[in-house]
């Protein structure tokens, strides 16, 4: 149905979107929650989006840091099954 690539790139968006999502809804949910339940106002839920964004923008890096190395591991087993060749490929 779908080949690896398509498969792949599917996961990775899907993983970008939790990626953003949840530390918004999560921090900024929560310091909102917080704010209203101390009566500060809305200044606790903008400190909170303000950390969710943070915790959102670290993990897109680290996934950006992985997609190199994901491929840098297929592309080293793929170089491993092929034969060694002395003359440098030249035939």
């Amino acid at each position: 149905m779908f080949d690896r690539d398509t498969l792949r790139a599917l996961a990775l968006a899907s993983q970008l979107g939790f990626a953003i999502a949840i530390p918004l809804l999560f921090f900024g949910g929560g310091g909102f929650w917080l704010g209203q339940q101390l009566h500060t106002g809305p200044w606790l839920g903008l400190v909170g989006l303000l950390i969710g964004l943070v915790a959102s923008g670290y993990t897109i890096y680290e996934l950006a840091i992985a997609i190199p190395a994901r491929r840098g591991k297929s592309a080293t087993a793929a170089r491993k099954t092929e034969p060694d060749r002395e003359d440098g490929g030249q035939d």
